[in-house]
């Protein structure tokens, strides 16, 4: 069985960052809050975010933590499909904060 969520970056800021004569653009704003019910109707408990949030650590260390615009219907995202690359995650209180780049 596959569990699929709908993510969707609340209070989100579009940024435009330049590092060696490159821009990218970032998009910055909530990726999830703690015990309280998401779009999915789901309820997660801080202690889960923060053991996922450690788990993706490894995966944005290495540049390898890519989403899709549209879930995919399996846990394999194409790279043809891909529309973004997280960047940042942390916490603010009860609030997983992070930052994207948008890919072209």
């Amino acid at each position: 069985m596959i569990l699929t969520d709908t993510f969707i970056v609340e209070n989100a800021e579009l940024v435009t960052e330049e590092r060696g004569g490159r821009r990218a653009t970032m998009l910055r704003g909530i990726f999830g809050r703690c015990d309280e019910k998401n779009n999915n109707g789901r309820v997660y408990s801080k202690n889960i975010l923060e053991r996922e949030v450690v788990r993706l650590a490894e995966a944005m260390g290495e540049r390898r933590l890519l989403g899709e615009l549209d879930h995919p219907d399996d846990q394999v995202i194409n790279l043809k499909n891909a529309s973004h690359l997280v960047t940042e995650v942390w916490w603010d209180n009860k609030n997983v904060m992070g930052k994207v780049k948008v890919l072209n």
